[in-house]
């Protein structure tokens, strides 16, 4: 089976260009993200660390509803559709599967980082895209997790590449008093929709991408064993 593969350059670029076009939808979506996100934090400096974890917990399903709909729109904007506020509270019905899926993430990423830490950090590339199969296919919870790792096998050099780039991003946005963020963070996302997209086989060109030439850049045909 031919190996699908994405170029990094190509991936941060129509982050960008997805972000610049539809930034002021994206912005309040992503503002509004933030707030929620950091609410625990603030109050725990007024009411102690107790209502901070309790709030936590409380908001778990608020955050895995906005981040499916961030992760939704992602996916909309690479495939030539548009965002709309309302996206980031629309995937309901998808919550509790993205919560169990998120859990097993969560426990098998753990369990290899507590085994010198780079069995976790490759068993998050290989099962990083269960958000992005929820979404898009509606898959089920253990369906999600295969999936994702079917399509990131023989790409797992590119993809640490293209999350250390966006962690690096989005440490700068954060840098600048957080503000920053409101453009890293989408632009990081659609960055990974693009990946997705690629390694699952869509189109050789999306809509608004400018062809290239063609050439090896470093680590793009660099392919490891799936």
């Amino acid at each position: 089976m031919l190996q699908k593969k994405f170029f990094i350059k190509d991936a941060l670029s129509q982050g960008w260009e997805k972000t610049r076009k539809n930034l002021k939808v994206l912005l309040p979506m992503y503002l509004l993200f933030g707030i929620i996100y950091i609410l625990p934090e603030l109050l725990a400096e007024v009411t102690g660390p107790g209502v901070h974890v309790t709030l936590n917990l409380l908001l778990l399903p608020v955050y895995a509803l906005m981040f499916l709909g961030l992760i939704k729109v992602s996916l909309d904007l690479l495939s030539g559709g548009e965002a709309r506020v309302s996206d980031l509270f629309s995937q309901k019905r998808l919550i509790l599967r993205y919560l169990i899926a998120s859990i097993i993430f969560a426990a098998a990423t753990t369990a290899g980082f507590f085994l010198f830490i780079l069995p976790g950090v490759y068993l998050a590339i290989r099962f990083g895209f269960f958000g992005h199969f929820i979404i898009d296919e509606e898959c089920g919870t253990i369906e999600s997790l295969k999936n994702s790792w079917k399509i990131t096998g023989g790409s797992e050099l590119n993809l640490l590449l293209l999350g250390l780039l966006a962690s690096v991003l989005n440490f700068l946005g954060a840098l600048a008093f957080l503000i920053g963020l409101l453009i890293t963070s989408p632009l990081t996302m659609n960055a990974l929709a693009f990946a997705y997209y690629k390694l699952k086989g869509g189109p050789d060109e999306f809509p608004g991408e400018e062809e290239v030439e063609e050439g090896v850049g470093v680590y793009d045909d660099f392919e490891l064993p799936g």
